[in-house]
């Protein structure tokens, strides 16, 4: 193996995962430079000095910054926490004291002395981080002119969602105004959004002439005026894969309209009160890509569902609908009549919840009639499966199990 020339080390490593990767740079030097390509798939940005460096760091590499294919955007920052009790009841930290009540006294001057100096830094961050929204598209535009297989986009702020890796990557930049080592969940809450246009972050991958494959747009805290239409563009042109979580919005509408070649399409709605419409999101355009579909939590229209699943029935393999919100309009008895058979291709199934009160009982109780996956199949030419779900290349495990729950290969 070691006589091997460089460039068939790299093609070894092209089908090794970045752990493996890591026990390889191991062996020798050689390897050290042949796994540099595929070390580092994704990167993140977080609103912070040192991510602002480590982003510089990596693009300027000569070898690094050809592995990288996904950024990770976290539009979170610092609460703002103007008084010192407010900081202290999360960062604080109340340890056992000696018996010798002079020792204890010592010991707690010197812990709020130490305290106090954190809080005072955990301001000049904030006020900093308010000031830094510059710094953070110029990071952006850095990462999508000098990476060549950036094509990947995730922006997400911290939430109830937030994946654990995430979560902990964001305590380490923050780690020199904690008083203590905080579980993470607690650091959470001294987190906020901070409010983008949709355009400024993606403007950058226009400006660098780029063409995304996947986005994810995870609790986004982003903006758009009221008649606001995204400027033409050809970043979405060859946009594979779109995840949104949150309201449906008209720049999402400006997104997915422009992405004909879509494959797959995963919404997570938050129980809006306003209707989901597909007319609104895809016209009446046929997607003739689209594989596979998942919907929760959003207000449907039964009308609107039924035409967007029929127009893409040629090409549609996977479908999710799980609890759909209280104002949905679906009656899931006439969807499942209208439906059925006329979705050939599907090979995936997942209807959860979905269902009807019927008729009160004699003793005055109810049941609930339940949508099933054998109540839209009919003829089926396919056997449906049932194994590990397959990861398609610039997804991520911890983000797809968010909107396709599973297992994965």
């Amino acid at each position: 193996m070691d006589d091997l020339p460089l460039e068939l080390k790299q093609r070894v490593c092209s089908y090794l995962t970045p752990k493996d990767l890591k026990s390889l740079r191991l062996t020798s030097r050689d390897y050290v430079a042949a796994t540099d390509r595929y070390l580092l798939p994704r990167i993140f940005l977080f609103n912070h000095p040192d991510s602002f460096q480590e982003i510089q760091d990596i693009t300027n590499h000569p070898d690094l910054r050809h592995s990288v294919t996904t950024l990770v955007v976290d539009t979170s920052c610092l609460r703002s926490l103007p008084k010192y009790q407010d900081w202290a009841r999360y960062f604080e930290h109340d340890r056992s004291t000696s018996t010798n009540q002079v020792d204890a006294r010592t010991q707690r001057s010197l812990r709020r002395d130490r305290n106090r100096a954190r809080w005072m830094k955990y301001q000049e961050r904030v006020l900093a981080q308010r000031s830094s929204t510059k710094s953070m598209l110029e990071s952006i535009s850095l990462a999508f002119e000098k990476c060549p297989k950036l094509s990947n986009l995730i922006i997400e702020c911290l939430s109830s969602n937030t994946t654990p890796g995430l979560l902990q990557k964001t305590s380490r930049f923050y780690y020199d105004i904690q008083a203590h080592e905080i579980p993470t969940s607690c650091f959470q809450l001294c987190l906020t959004s901070t409010e983008y246009c949709i355009w400024d972050l993606l403007k950058p991958v226009h400006d660098a002439g780029r063409m995304l494959e996947s986005l994810v747009l995870l609790n986004p805290c982003i903006t758009s005026p009221q008649d606001w239409t995204m400027p033409t563009t050809t970043i979405f042109h060859r946009l594979k894969h779109l995840r949104y979580c949150g309201d449906p919005s008209k720049s999402l509408a400006s997104i997915t309209i422009r992405a004909a070649e879509l494959q797959s399409i995963g919404m997570i709605g938050t129980y809006s009160e306003d209707l989901c419409s597909f007319q609104s999101l895809f016209g009446g355009s046929v997607l003739h890509n689209l594989r596979a579909c998942s919907l929760d939590f959003l207000g449907l229209d039964e009308n609107d569902l039924v035409q967007f699943l029929l127009r893409q029935s040629d090409t549609l393999q996977e479908l999710r609908i799980t609890p759909e919100s209280w104002v949905s309009r679906v009656i899931w008895r006439s969807f499942a009549n209208r439906v059925r058979g006329q979705l050939p291709n599907l090979r995936r199934v997942r209807l959860h919840r979905l269902g009807e009160r019927t008729r009160p009982l004699p003793n005055g109780l109810s049941t609930m009639w339940y949508l099933k996956a054998a109540d839209i199949l009919q003829d089926h030419a396919y056997a449906l499966e049932i194994g590990p779900r397959e990861i398609d290349n610039g997804l991520w495990k911890e983000y797809e199990k968010l909107f396709f729950p599973g297992k994965y290969k």
